[in-house]
């Protein structure tokens, strides 16, 4: 479900930074990548009943939003970067740090039902953008 997020910010990062590759590019990669491998993990403890909501929540909480919260801190650092592409890539961070913190309210409170739609409400919204993304980009 998420692996496909790292793919786009690595897409989405590549096209706000100018000049190719560099350091801040790999930052930001990095950043993400050690979000979605947490999640990943998790998930698959998840999938083998070895986590309950609650500790699911905490690696959320200890190792996700932590990270995308880094990643957003590194966005307004970048020198180079254009007003423009800033916005973008931050707002880009900004919804999924959202949607995340929601998941991970919605795990805080289990049976919430009303936390449940709003998470799931922010994380159909990512996918619409996403597919947008992918149609604008053909």
């Amino acid at each position: 479900m998420v692996l496909g997020a790292g793919i786009v910010m690595s897409v989405l990062v590549a096209l706000v930074i100018p000049h190719g590759p560099d350091k801040d590019q790999k930052a930001l990669e990095d950043l993400e990548q050690q979000a979605l491998s947490a999640y990943n993990d998790a998930v698959g403890k998840a999938q083998k009943n070895e986590l309950t909501d609650e500790a699911f929540a905490k690696i959320l909480d200890e190792k996700v939003l932590p990270a995308y919260r880094d990643a957003i801190a590194h966005i307004d650092k970048v020198k180079r970067l254009p007003d423009e592409n800033r916005k973008t890539l931050r707002g880009h961070m900004e919804e999924r740090l959202k949607t995340w913190e929601l998941f991970s309210d919605a795990l805080h409170h289990p049976g919430d039902e009303e936390r449940l739609a709003r998470w799931k409400d922010a994380e159909k919204k990512i996918k619409e953008a996403k597919a947008k993304d992918k149609d604008d980009s053909e």
